[in-house]
C-alpha cells in the first residue's frame, strides 16, 4: 500500500527562527507560526486529509493544517532535515501535531534539531511504519505515552542521545522493532508491556545490555530469521 506522506520542509516559515550561536544551530518553536491548534484543549472526531497527501512546504500550508480541529490524519507525517543555521525554521518538537490520536505513518529523518516528540501526547495508533533515524538531538520519546499500536515496524536508528525508550510503556502491539547504531541507548525495559511482537532487530547499541534484547526475544518466542541481536553491550540484567 502506498504510504502518503506530508513533508514539513526547511522553508516553512519565512522570518521566524533563532540565530546561529557559537557555531551551533539554535532551535525554534512552532509557536512562532500562527497556529490556533496549539491553543486548543480538545479536538473533533474527524480526519484531516487532502486528495494527494498533504505537503506542508510553505507557511500557508502549515497554517491551513493548524486551523484543523481533527484528531486523525488520513496521510502520513514526514519531517526531513538536516536543518542549518540559515534555515527559516528548525523545529525542536512536534507541537504542531498536537491533539492527534491516529496517523498513517511517521517518518522523522535527519531532523537534527528535534529534541523531543512533544505534540504526540494524544497519539494512540500509527497504522503503518514509525521511523526515527539520524535524530541526534533527540533525548526523549516520553510524549508517546498514549501510543498503544503500530501497524507495521518501528525503527530507531543512529539517534545518539536517546538513552531509553521511556514513553513506550503503553505500547501493546507492533510488527517488528528495529534498534540500530544508537550510541547512548541503555534500556529497552519500556517494551516489557508488549503483547504482540513478530520481529526484533537489536544491533550495534554499545551501551545496551545484550541480555535485555535476548529477554524480549525469548518472551515473544522469536527465533531464526525473526530476530537479530549483535554487537550490543555486555551489561547485566535483573532476573
Amino acid at each position: 500500500m502506498t504510504i502518503l506522506l506530508f513533508t514539513i520542509l526547511v522553508g516553512i516559515a519565512s522570518g521566524c527562527g533563532g540565530e546561529e550561536n557559537g557555531g551551533e544551530v539554535e532551535t525554534t518553536s512552532w509557536s512562532s507560526i500562527d497556529c490556533p491548534r496549539l491553543q486548543l484543549d480538545t479536538f473533533d472526531d474527524c480526519t484531516y486529509e487532502e486528495q494527494n497527501g498533504l505537503f506542508l512546504d510553505d507557511r500557508d500550508s502549515v497554517e491551513a493544517f493548524c486551523e484543523s480541529t481533527c484528531d486523525k490524519l488520513g496521510t502520513g507525517v514526514s519531517l526531513t532535515g538536516p536543518f542549518a543555521a540559515g534555515d527559516d525554521i528548525r523545529p525542536k518538537d512536534l507541537a504542531v501535531l498536537k491533539g492527534l490520536k491516529a496517523v498513517n505513518s511517521i517518518d522523522l529523518d535527519d531532523a537534527n534539531t528535534l529534541e523531543s516528540l512533544h505534540g504526540l501526547e494524544s497519539l494512540e495508533r500509527i497504522n503503518d511504519v514509525f521511523y526515527i533515524r539520524y535524530c541526534d538531538s533527540l533525548t526523549s520519546i516520553e510524549a508517546l505515552s498514549s501510543l498503544r499500536e503500530i501497524g507495521s515496524n518501528m525503527e530507531l536508528i543512529d539517534s545518539d542521545n536517546l538513552q531509553s525508550l521511556a514513553g513506550l510503556e503503553s505500547l501493546k502491539k507492533i510488527s517488528a522493532m528495529i534498534l540500530e547504531y544508537n550510541d547512548e541507548l541503555r534500556s529497552i525495559e519500556a517494551l516489557s508491556g508488549l503483547e504482540e511482537l513478530s520481529g526484533l532487530g537489536v544491533e550495534d547499541n554499545p551501551k545496551l545490555p545484550r541480555c535485555q534484547a535476548e529477554a524480549l526475544a525469548d518472551k515473544h518466542g522469536l527465533s531464526g530469521d525473526d530476530v537479530a541481536i549483535a554487537n550490543n553491550g555486555s551489561g547485566t540484567c535483573d532476573n
